[in-house]
């Protein structure tokens, strides 16, 4: 996948060093309230939801962080 930024965001492929901050935000019912699964109940769960977003081959899908640049 192509990493694309602007001016205030990055969108990039998963990495090992999202685990806490995806966590954070799939452990969050709020946050998951629309998603496909429930939330996130135990650190291992959102490290194996990583783990097959790292491991996804080009073009079987399209999984990418958005990072927000610091103003």
């Amino acid at each position: 996948m192509a990493i694309l930024e602007t001016a205030r965001l990055i969108l990039r492929p998963a990495r090992e060093d999202d685990l806490a901050g995806l966590h954070t935000i799939l452990s969050d019912p709020r946050a998951t309230r629309y998603w496909s699964t429930p939330p996130h109940e135990t650190l291992d769960v959102t490290r194996d939801w990583l783990a097959s977003m790292i491991s996804n081959p080009p073009g079987a899908g399209e999984d990418f962080i958005v990072e927000r640049r610091a103003p």
